[in-house]
């Protein structure tokens, strides 16, 4: 994980382990403390600090996105894979719960 993404996390106050669902809560909760229209004392700081949140927000969303395994993807072989078992034994030759 570079700096970047390892600051994004730290800005939005993602443990450790998240899932994505708990990264949505976490960026909701930061944005409404920093959202521009709740900050009347200090607008351009508030406007500032959201607009860190929703880039670090994105960037970490990118991140998960990234490294998900879409199995409705294309194969090489520019065949499609109707389900992830069948995807799993092109790719692998077996099934690793059922051994066939």
């Amino acid at each position: 994980m570079d700096k970047e993404m390892s600051d994004a996390l730290a800005l939005l106050g993602v443990p450790e382990r998240a899932s994505l669902r708990e990264v949505r809560r976490l960026f909701r909760e930061k944005i409404f403390l920093w959202h521009p229209d709740r900050c009347a004392s200090a607008p351009e700081e508030c406007r500032e600090k959201s607009q860190e949140i929703i880039a670090a927000y994105n960037r970490v969303v990118a991140y998960c996105e990234k490294q998900q395994i879409d199995f409705s993807r294309k194969g090489t072989d520019d065949e499609m894979w109707e389900d992830p078992a069948e995807f799993w034994k092109q790719r692998f030759g077996s099934d690793p719960l059922t051994g066939g």
